[in-house]
């Protein structure tokens, strides 16, 4: 019974993990402090960053209200990214820089085939692959809206981000227990009022 339980317990765990898409999430409204990579990096952890904000993108006459999610490789840490392999057959972690992935409604939306390019801010973007499965599903205001996957290096091209833009920064952690919970530990005590600590026993009940 105690090794069913402690199984159970595991594999529970790492299902928790993967909807997250790492061990630990540490999110800000605000740019990530420089300390917490560097935390990371002395415990020698996985990380990558995510950014997050809302933007219209344009194709042709038609404009609609996306939810941008700009990511790093490695992403993500844990848990599964999957595209549609009938339109892209790549095996890259990220979109390469100038496209984007894109939900599948989202191209019915504004009519705009795959391969066509569409407007994000002041930059254009080819659309290279439709989203099947994301892990790091996320929430909160942006999830109502279709999702656009882009590489973070393209972020500043679009020059949607400006003074005042809801925007969602995030730092993801993995790797061994014994660290990752050091890391949780030492992040609680050094938290600010923008900052956030999600792993699997405080993130969504869902």
């Amino acid at each position: 019974l105690r090794f069913f339980s402690s199984s159970l317990q595991q594999a529970l765990s790492q299902q928790a993990s993967s909807l997250l898409g790492a061990d630990v999430v540490l999110s800000s409204s605000r740019p990530l402090r420089s300390q917490w990579p560097q935390l990371a990096t002395q415990l020698q952890l996985q990380q990558t960053q995510v950014v997050e904000f809302s933007t219209v993108a344009q194709y042709n006459e038609g404009f609609q209200l996306s939810a941008i999610k700009a990511v790093a490789a490695p992403y993500p840490l844990r848990g599964t990214l999957q595209i549609d392999q009938k339109t892209f057959s790549n095996q890259i972690s990220v979109p390469q820089q100038g496209s984007v992935w894109v939900e599948p409604r989202l191209l019915a939306l504004l009519n705009a085939p795959l391969g066509r390019v569409i407007t994000l801010g002041e930059a254009q973007f080819t659309i290279a692959a439709t989203i099947a499965i994301d892990a790091d599903m996320g929430g909160g205001f942006l999830s109502f809206s279709p999702k656009i996957l882009m590489n973070l290096a393209d972020v500043p091209a679009t020059n949607a981000v400006q003074q005042g833009s809801r925007v969602n920064y995030r730092l993801l952690v993995a790797g061994d227990s014994a660290n990752i919970k050091q890391f949780s530990s030492q992040a609680k005590e050094q938290l600010h009022d923008d900052e956030r600590l999600r792993d699997m026993n405080n993130a969504s009940r869902q």
